[in-house]
């Protein structure tokens, strides 16, 4: 593909016909193992791929058409499917076939983060994917999830709140410092997750496997937590006012290190920021003193250059994507 229009236009005709199944997925990642080391990688995949994906949720390749594009070729093919449907499948296959990919290729996958400077770039771009998913049914996305997991898979401080994941496998998932208020995350699979920070105000984790996970500092006030397992979960500083459990899992998180005081919690939070902030203060005092000495002593010279926008643009590399035939089928 030698251009990014060439790229979207064969994604949107392969993956905007509906939702893959897992077992199509599973034949994909089957064929790309087959491919020759020298001809193919999964990290250059993964980069390429992950380019089109940030594109993706800035909306740019539905503003340019290609999901109208795609939907009149596939009405040719006598395919019900609307122009939104496209799109958000689009979406949701290159989602999970990029969870894949980033798996096979022992990499962390960051969708909503900047994927040079892992700043977080688009904090709700997961919420409104799953939230468009609705448009084919309700539980499309948990569907997805409970198939295949999102193992390796960083979602620090995103925007999660509101949404319905039940019985979602979301084993080793990083989540700290993530908003989750309100969730359905009744019979989730949150063993060895990462929710340390984690905003679970008002959350459904009925019958949630929470074996392992850092609840560390999380906020769980008024979480449903009835019939959890919190084996060896970390609950230092959390936060559990109003939470519903049983009197054994209340004792057992109690000495564990959590708290059952909204105020108490909030008082050790600002607490814990205000430390924070001190030692970063104290930490570029001792920068700067250290680079006026720098200077002194004629070390370090002065450099002029152009400033470089934060905003991140897709670039194409001159790699050719393989053609993934839709085997099972």
């Amino acid at each position: 593909m030698s251009s990014p229009q060439q790229l979207a236009q064969h994604i949107y005709s392969l993956l905007g016909y509906g939702i893959l199944s897992s077992e199509i997925r599973e034949l994909v990642i089957a064929g790309l193992r087959k491919e020759p080391q020298r001809e193919f990688s999964f990290v250059a995949l993964c980069d390429r791929l992950g380019e089109f994906w940030y594109a993706y949720c800035r909306g740019r390749w539905f503003d340019e058409g290609w999901a109208h594009e795609a939907w009149k070729y596939f009405r040719s093919l006598n395919n019900p499917i609307n122009v939104e449907q496209v799109n958000t499948a689009v979406g949701i296959n290159l989602f999970f076939l990029l969870c894949a990919f980033h798996r096979e290729a022992n990499l962390q996958f960051s969708p909503c983060h900047h994927p040079q400077t892992g700043e977080l770039l688009n904090p709700e771009a997961l919420l409104l994917l799953i939230n468009k998913s609705i448009i084919f049914s309700n539980h499309t996305f948990a569907h997805c999830i409970r198939a295949e997991g999102l193992i390796n898979l960083n979602l620090t401080g995103t925007e999660l709140s509101g949404v319905m994941l039940v019985a979602a496998n979301l084993v080793g998932v990083n989540l700290a410092d993530s908003k989750i208020v309100a969730a359905n995350l009744t019979q989730a699979q949150l063993q060895n997750s990462n929710l340390a920070g984690a905003n679970l105000t008002g959350a459904n984790l009925t019958g949630a496997n929470l074996t392992g996970a850092n609840l560390t500092g999380a906020n769980l006030t008024g979480a449903n937590l009835t019939g959890a397992n919190i084996h060896n979960a970390i609950f230092t500083n959390a936060c559990l006012d109003s939470a519903i459990l049983a009197e054994c899992d209340r004792q057992t998180a109690k000495l564990n290190g959590a708290m059952f005081s909204l105020e108490e919690y909030k008082l050790l939070r600002n607490l814990l920021i205000q430390h924070s902030r001190h030692q970063i203060t104290n930490s570029n005092t001792s920068t700067n003193i250290w680079l006026d000495k720098m200077t002194d002593m004629g070390i370090i010279e002065s450099a002029e250059g152009e400033m470089t926008s934060e905003d991140f643009d897709y670039e194409v590399e001159n790699q050719t994507i393989l053609e993934v035939s839709r085997k099972g089928e």
